[in-house]
């Protein structure tokens, strides 16, 4: 039988993630307080809101861990 292979999430999709759990968390808070609770809102909010968090924090998150190996790479005496 073949070995299991284990996949593990990148840190900078791991941090896109987590932004968007709290930015869809957020526009769920704010509908509910506004009383604008439709699901036709929580699906816009959850692919707008969290789907725009989460792919900006991933993009910096990934734009540093690139300038970093960078910076190791660059940097050797």
């Amino acid at each position: 039988m073949g070995r299991l292979m284990r996949r593990t999430i990148s840190v900078p999709v791991q941090f896109g993630l987590a932004a968007a759990a709290v930015a869809v968390a957020l526009t769920l808070a704010g509908l509910w307080r506004g009383g604008l609770f439709t699901w036709r809102n929580i699906l816009t909010g959850a692919i707008l809101g969290g789907g725009t968090w989460g792919i900006i924090t991933w993009a910096i998150v990934h734009t540093l861990y690139l300038v970093e190996e960078d910076g190791q790479d660059g940097h050797q005496d």
